[in-house]
């Protein structure tokens, strides 16, 4: 178990990672069906970044409202069935973990670069 004044002090170093940023957004459009009907989909994307602006998780979710003929109905039991079913199939999406240079690897690539101009 770490020791609240240990934890306390990697709280406070700027070498150790100890943020994080999540961030949410909705969007609901609207999908043409068989024969002439409308139905409202809403599509939800979470995001939650370290402190390098990096991905850690990212996680996604689509719902579909009930179809009405010709126009789409706006209802607000609609729209909370779409955004339900977005909640409900909210699934994590595969995060690309990029490997970032050493310094020394930096250098050497730098050097080199200038070697070759």
């Amino acid at each position: 178990m770490i020791e609240p004044k240990t934890a306390l002090e990697a709280a406070d170093d700027a070498e150790t990672p100890n943020e994080a940023f999540m961030f949410v957004s909705g969007r609901i459009y609207e999908q043409s069906g068989f024969f002439i009907t409308k139905k409202p989909i809403f599509h939800i994307e979470i995001r939650l970044l370290d402190e390098q602006g990096e991905d850690l998780m990212r996680a996604s979710g689509i719902g579909e409202g009930t179809a009405s003929p010709i126009v789409m109905d706006r209802k607000l039991s609609n729209l909370q069935r779409a955004l339900d079913g977005a909640l409900q199939s909210v699934s994590l999406v595969a995060v690309e973990t990029l490997t970032l240079p050493t310094s020394t690897q930096r250098h050497a690539l730098t050097s080199y670069r200038h070697r070759s101009t």
